[in-house]
């Protein structure tokens, strides 16, 4: 099995990261450039309001690039010789642990069909439950969670999710969450024994400074969102 890490090259306050994973992480690993929000050109896909319920917030230049770095590894797997690969961004850490744990299990399950997430938090709830070892539980969640940190994505897994952010309206977390419209199910494994932190080595490279106001808009539009996806979720969702 392959690993690969998603790393923007000019954030330099990664690079240590980047090469403790390079350490740490099973099988060949191999260093895939992420897309550079500051070198977008061109027609990208990202488009307003294409499915539903629609996303309320306009897509920043780091998202779309981030969704494209993503779809790049998708592209990575799906020509290379792996059924399955795990595909991590350069601000994870991983305990010693319960990753491989977590990671053992997920590759035990694995096909080329599948899309696992390790999630950095432990809010997801089984809607049905695949394979459990000790306190380490892989399920498909209720409602999949936010973050798109670490995952083992197989190969047919990987074609499905090109063909579907084609065209895009929302970051990469939220659209894999509308399965109803990736066609792809998604699984995760917890406790995954990943963490984030990004705070310690440069900070978010998605993140913007917002104004008060344009803060408050979101502080207000979110739970909204969230309330009409987990609806939607509900009707359509397998």
């Amino acid at each position: 099995m392959t690993s690969y890490i998603i790393h923007l090259a000019r954030a330099v306050e990664r690079a240590p990261n980047v090469a403790r994973l390079q350490g740490i992480l099973p099988g060949p690993v191999h260093m895939l450039d992420a897309v550079d929000a500051r070198a977008l050109t061109g027609d990208l896909g990202a488009r307003r309001r294409l499915h539903f319920p629609p996303y309320p917030f306009a897509l920043r230049p780091a998202e779309i690039a981030c969704l494209h770095s993503h779809r790049l590894a998708w592209k990575t797997i799906l020509e290379g010789p792996d059924d399955t690969a795990l595909v991590v961004e350069d601000d994870c850490t991983f305990d010693p642990v319960r990753f491989p744990a977590a990671l053992s299990l997920a590759r035990a399950q694995a096909t080329p069909e599948s899309y696992i997430r390790f999630p950095i938090r432990t809010i997801e709830r089984p809607a049905e439950e695949l394979a459990q070892d000790g306190a380490t539980r892989l399920f498909r969640p209720q409602v999949t969670g936010l973050g798109a940190q670490a995952q083992l994505v197989g190969r047919a897994a990987a074609a499905r999710l090109l063909e579907a952010t084609q065209r895009f309206d929302r970051p990469v977390d939220t659209l894999l969450q509308m399965t109803w419209i990736t066609g792809q199910t998604m699984h995760c494994v917890l406790p995954s024994g990943v963490s984030e932190i990004s705070r310690e080595i440069g900070g978010s490279t998605i993140g913007t400074r917002l104004s008060p106001g344009a803060r408050l808009g979101r502080e207000i539009a979110r739970p909204l969102y969230r309330l009409a996806l987990r609806a939607t979720a509900r009707v359509r969702a397998p």
